[in-house]
């Protein structure tokens, strides 16, 4: 009987991966190594499977963090997670950046209704979702300009805090809002994409292996010569 799931994360700078029996994490990995994620995420998920004593063919279901963040990571890890999942037919359930750095917020308790999810895009922008305490999104994913949009008005009279590695450079731009709680080192990871994964594998949320892409947020760009 297949169990467990195999989390993947490559959204960000660091790469990670673990693994989950009955929603409770078990091993998890994580590459301290930035942008290795292409050299280091097969191996990871070796070592993972075999100190979990699992198979790939075993897996009930594969989870992937699908962004926004690196183009390049995204695209490593979903067809990483891809190709475990036709090799084996397994289900693809996907989790976004979003959804994965505002669970870790929520999940310390604090009191606060809302989170906004800064992620760097460079320049003068992040990309940007609000997500509520029942994880409902008050603001959906979308590429904020930070000089054209007034962030700390939109949650006015709300608890709010604030993380993701565009957090600091918001909150400088806005000059340190009053009433907004920055969260420092909050970052996207395998291990604490688990209990997501694990809500929405029992609720059947799963993916189209072969037609679901990256939530890039921007148009991805690719120029070549002929």
């Amino acid at each position: 009987m297949k169990s467990g799931i195999l989390a993947i994360e490559t959204s960000g700078k660091f790469c990670s991966v673990a693994y989950s029996e009955n929603g409770n994490d078990i091993f998890h990995s994580i590459s301290l190594i930035g942008q290795s994620h292409a050299g280091m995420l097969a191996n990871m998920t070796k070592s993972i499977l075999q100190a979990a004593s699992k198979d790939p063919s075993s897996l009930a279901a594969i989870s992937v963090v699908s962004g926004p963040g690196s183009y390049t990571g995204l695209r490593i890890g979903l067809s990483f997670a891809k190709g475990l999942c036709f090799a084996n037919q397994t289900p693809l359930i996907s989790i976004t950046s979003v959804e994965n750095i505002a669970f870790q917020v929520f999940d310390e308790n604090l009191d606060v209704d809302l989170v906004i999810v800064a992620i760097d895009a460079m320049r003068n922008e992040v990309y940007s979702g609000i997500v509520d305490r029942e994880m409902k999104f008050y603001m959906k994913t979308r590429s904020l300009v930070l000089d054209e949009v007034d962030l700390p008005q939109m949650v006015f009279g709300k608890k709010v805090a604030i993380a993701g590695d565009g957090a600091l450079k918001a909150m400088n731009f806005y000059n340190q809002p009053t009433g907004i709680n920055f969260l420092d080192g909050i970052l996207p990871n395998a291990k604490s994409s688990i209990k997501l994964a694990w809500k929405k594998m029992e609720n059947s949320q799963f993916e189209s292996v072969e037609s679901f892409e990256p939530e890039y947020i921007k148009p991805v760009y690719i120029t070549g010569h002929q």
